[in-house]
């Protein structure tokens, strides 16, 4: 099988310019589309084969993002920005990534764990979702101890509210929790941090990854429209947490009629969960 190298003796040859491909350069995380894309499409026809490449494969994003067996479920930025979206379509690469993530998500309990260094700093992580994490791994990836403060009674953050329909439970739930082994995170939930200098007197440095849990509310120009607190009207983030924390009974909603403002990701969540309700 062909081997993935990443090692400090590999010696970059000296490039009088280079340009990233534009799926690329969408990527928030810079993620090497093209290259992993080229080795998926070396996979042998042998089951056992393909196997071990996708392992391969699978270790190389995992380094970089931990978080990659989720985006094979919700993520496609980078098929905006695809080369081949005027010729005949875009490449699927959340679907190849999710071909990826569920043969490699059954690998990850045979990864070790982050060396931790007991010399090296004590870091306090406030906020579990995916801000939080991925500081997380990085630091561990470094050596430094972690421990992750969440007021939640789960990790994942405001990937908890993305609709079950759209992202399994148990995909995230494992995505996350193998991430924390890994990491060999502390981890503290329905924590709520309310004291800064007294975690600063345990802690060498303090990261707060608390997001943005407040909606926003619905405005004309400068003003905010008049009814937002009327019975009946709730913000697309509310509804989606109640749901997915099983709060929301299946007949509230039956026969009614519903009305979704906006036109986005959460908008569209919305609007396909009052269907199934």
């Amino acid at each position: 099988m062909y081997q993935l190298r990443s090692d400090p003796e590999m010696v970059p040859e000296t490039a009088i310019k280079q340009s990233l491909p534009p799926c690329q350069v969408k990527c928030p995380i810079g993620e090497d589309i093209q290259r992993t894309n080229v080795l998926i499409s070396l996979l042998p026809d042998d089951y056992e084969l393909a196997r071990e490449g996708i392992i391969q494969i699978g270790d190389y994003l995992y380094e970089m993002n931990p978080l990659f067996t989720i985006c094979g479920y919700i993520c496609g930025l980078c098929e905006h920005e695809c080369n081949y979206k005027a010729e005949g379509g875009a490449i699927r690469r959340r679907l190849l990534k999710r071909f990826l993530s569920d043969t490699y998500t059954p690998h990850l309990p045979e990864k070790k764990p982050n060396a931790i260094k007991s010399d090296n700093h004590k870091v306090a992580v406030i906020g579990g979702g995916p801000g939080g994490l991925m500081c997380a791994w990085e630091l561990s990836k470094r050596g430094h101890k972690v421990t992750l403060f969440d007021s939640s009674p789960k990790l994942g953050g405001a990937i908890r509210y993305i609709p079950n329909y759209r992202l399994p439970d148990g995909v995230l739930d494992d995505a996350v929790n193998n991430l924390v082994r890994i990491a060999g995170v502390e981890v503290k939930l329905g924590k709520k941090v309310e004291n800064l200098a007294r975690l600063k007197r345990h802690y060498d440095a303090i990261f707060i990854a608390t997001g943005t849990p407040t909606p926003r509310p619905l405005t004309f120009g400068s003003d905010v429209v008049y009814g937002q607190d009327l019975e009946g009207v709730k913000q697309g983030l509310e509804l989606l947490g109640e749901v997915r924390a099983g709060k929301v009974s299946d007949d509230l909603y039956k026969g009614k009629r519903v009305i979704v403002i906006g036109g986005g990701n959460v908008a569209f969540d919305v609007a396909r969960t009052a269907r199934r309700l």
